[in-house]
């Protein structure tokens, strides 16, 4: 008897035990609770990205579909299908008389979704530009789906760039997000785009 009375007294009391599960029960509970917020902080963060990525590219892709080169695809202009948008865009100042430069707007598709691409070359043989200018650059990435169409010009027109170019991106609840673009009919234009910078010079 005595014994017994040892082992209790030395040990937790019923009371101590069911404090000791509710300060523990209390403590899972908040970590529970911070780390759904984490989690949902976290999927609101990956899903608004993508919107402010083409928030930020609206502007330049306006700009450099817009300011492109009114030639025709037989001079190596304006070409437009479902992933690919090809056109020829007037240099940027800083680097003199280099001729026209092609632009590619390419749809990259992956396990993560669509990306939107740009990439600058040279349309002269003895023009070479710096490194960075003519490496591929992300634009835009996290749709489900980004494509191109364009809406042509009457039969008659001699303008061979289209009426209107349109990208669609469409996002992971199917929204689709569309920029509209209207490519210019003459070669005078308010400025010049500089692929190194992506930026509208005077």
């Amino acid at each position: 008897m005595n014994r017994s009375r040892a082992i209790i007294a030395n040990g937790f009391t019923l009371i101590e035990l069911l404090a000791a599960m509710v300060a523990g029960s209390l403590l899972l509970a908040l970590l529970s609770w911070s780390v759904a917020g984490l989690a949902r902080d976290l999927l609101a963060d990956r899903q608004d990205r993508p919107m402010r990525m083409l928030y930020a590219s609206a502007p330049t892709l306006t700009g450099l579909i817009g300011n492109a080169l009114p030639v025709g695809a037989d001079k190596g202009g304006f070409m437009v299908d479902r992933d690919r948008l090809v056109a020829l865009v007037p240099p940027p100042q800083a680097l003199g008389p280099a001729g026209p430069l092609r632009m590619t707007l390419s749809v990259r598709r992956d396990r993560e979704g669509a990306s939107l691409l740009v990439k600058f070359e040279p349309t002269l043989d003895w023009i070479s530009l710096p490194e960075p200018a003519t490496r591929e650059q992300l634009l835009v990435s996290g749709f489900a789906d980004i494509a191109f169409t364009s809406l042509p010009r009457d039969e008659r027109s001699a303008v061979p760039t289209p009426r209107l170019v349109k990208i669609a991106f469409t996002d992971d609840d199917g929204v689709v997000w569309p920029i509209a673009i209207e490519p210019r009919v003459t070669l005078e234009g308010g400025c010049r785009f500089d692929p190194i910078s992506l930026t509208c010079r005077s």
